[in-house]
This record gives structure tokens, C-alpha cells and sequence, in this order.
């Protein structure tokens, strides 16, 4: 389903109501977090790096705005870096930005994560690289994984 104001003005031509869209759209983060333990993607990411990741966490966390999105953290692996173990002070696995929608077109609750590299490095300065993007369908129980 799509969001926003739009999605609410379409919905109303074909006959609904707002109650309707509010509640279609509507989900319980509460739930996820107590009900998904989206190992997929920490195994994906595990393998992807070739090693277990150290401190690596996936979990659904939600904005003050209501809105929520898959989380995704780990320890500092700079010494795992090979030869550029020497520029980084920091390297991490983590997230930049996505979101959990609805989506009927998918068959309900979807989530999308970017997987990126964070890292400091030693003699100053901070930036990010994308790895790759997660997706989620929660009512499949079914993961996706573009490059």
C-alpha cells in the first residue's frame, strides 16, 4: 500500500474510509521485535565477510515519529581489514537509513536495510561505504539480497 496523503486520497475514491487506511496501515513494532529474530540477514552479512562478525546485532527499532526500521550494529573490525587494518581506527557494520511498510503488492510487511561499512580513520576523518541491501517480507518469512 502506498503512503502518505496520496495513498489516502486514492483509498477514499475507491470507497474507503480513513479509519480503514489508518488501521491497514498500522503495525505493531512491539510484536516484530518480539517475533522476528531476522537471523537471515546476520547470516548473510556473516558470510558475505568471511568470519563471524564480533558483536553483531540485528533488531527492529522504532522513531519517536512511529515510524520503523531494521537496525543493524557490530563491533569495531578494523584489525579484520587485511591490508587496510592500517588506515582505520574504526570499521563497522552498520546501517544507513530504511524502513519497515506496509505493501500489499508484496503480500503485507516489508522491510528494506542498506548495509554499509562505517569508519574512522586513524589520522581524521569519517565516512561510509554501501555493502549491499537487505529486504524483508515478514509475512513470507523470506529474505532478499542485492549487490
Amino acid at each position: 500500500m502506498k503512503s502518505g496523503i496520496k495513498s489516502v486520497i486514492d483509498d477514499l475514491l475507491r470507497g474507503g474510509t480513513v479509519e480503514e487506511v489508518t488501521e491497514a496501515e498500522a503495525f505493531d513494532v512491539a510484536d516484530l521485535q518480539a517475533n522476528y529474530t531476522l537471523d537471515g540477514l546476520k547470516d548473510e552479512i556473516n558470510k558475505r565477510a568471511g568470519f563471524e562478525v564480533p558483536g553483531l546485532t540485528i533488531t527492529i527499532e522504532q522513531l519517536r515519529n512511529g515510524e520503523a526500521y531494521i537496525q543493524v550494529a557490530s563491533d569495531n573490525i578494523a584489525d579484520k581489514a587485511g591490508v587496510m587494518a592500517p588506515v582505520f581506527a574504526k570499521l563497522a557494520i552498520e546501517n544507513f537509513g530504511g524502513k519497515i511498510t506496509q505493501r500489499e503488492e508484496e503480500g503485507g510487511l516489508v522491510g528494506w536495510v542498506p548495509v554499509t561499512f562505517d569508519f574512522n580513520y586513524k589520522k581524521g576523518g569519517h565516512n561510509a561505504a554501501d555493502w549491499f541491501t537487505a529486504f524483508y517480507n515478514f509475512s513470507k518469512d523470506e529474505w532478499t539480497f542485492r549487490d
